[in-house]
């Protein structure tokens, strides 16, 4: 079974208060962290961590080792990979397209607006990087605009998931959970 998450941010002590994360320690969110991934992942699972996995790369090696699954890592711009977690992962990129339960995944940590196959309702893009921001609220507001005037087949679907863990839990999601998350509109209010 394939996983996505983004921006993990593991080890990092601002994150905490940025996001407004429910931690009041680096260990303890680093824990729970581990705790959520490892409830839902088997280590026959793939997860694809869409960007900004680790802050401090000196806990990395420590975190990762207790880490179920395959890690694909999609790098972000915090992403400092050393020597030593390099086989942590079972690939390294700075983009990736794949299939997954018959949905053309275009995966990168920074939100593409206009994507490959944009027009197809079948292709989604998985991205993280703008947390719940402004940014965040301004991709969602450009989201619901190409969303709610389709007027061809070759428009822009708008089929574009933020999968920041702080709006999934904290928890790897499958792409049938985040589809359901998206039809669910929660995106159009969940803005700063």
């Amino acid at each position: 079974m394939n996983y996505y998450i983004a921006d993990l941010h593991f080890s990092h002590q601002n994150i905490v208060q940025f996001d407004k994360r429910p931690y009041q320690t680096i260990e303890q969110m680093n824990n729970d962290l581990v705790n959520r991934w490892n409830d839902v992942i088997t280590d026959r699972d793939d997860v694809y961590v869409l960007g900004d996995m680790f802050w401090n790369t000196d806990d990395a090696p420590m975190i990762l080792q207790m880490l179920k699954g395959r890690i694909h890592l999609i790098k972000g711009n915090h992403d400092k990979i050393t020597s030593d977690m390099m086989h942590y992962f079972s690939s390294i990129s700075g983009y990736a397209e794949i299939n997954d339960n018959g949905n053309n995944l275009i995966l990168c940590h920074y939100p593409i607006m206009f994507y490959n196959h944009s027009y197809s309702p079948h292709c989604w893009m998985l991205c993280g990087h703008v947390h719940n921001t402004r940014e965040n609220a301004w991709l969602n507001e450009w989201k619901g605009e190409l969303r709610d005037n389709i007027y061809s087949i070759a428009n822009n679907r708008g089929n574009i998931i933020n999968v920041g863990c702080m709006l999934h839990d904290y928890t790897p999601k499958t792409i049938d959970q985040l589809i359901e998350w998206d039809k669910s509109e929660v995106w159009r209010v969940s803005a700063t």
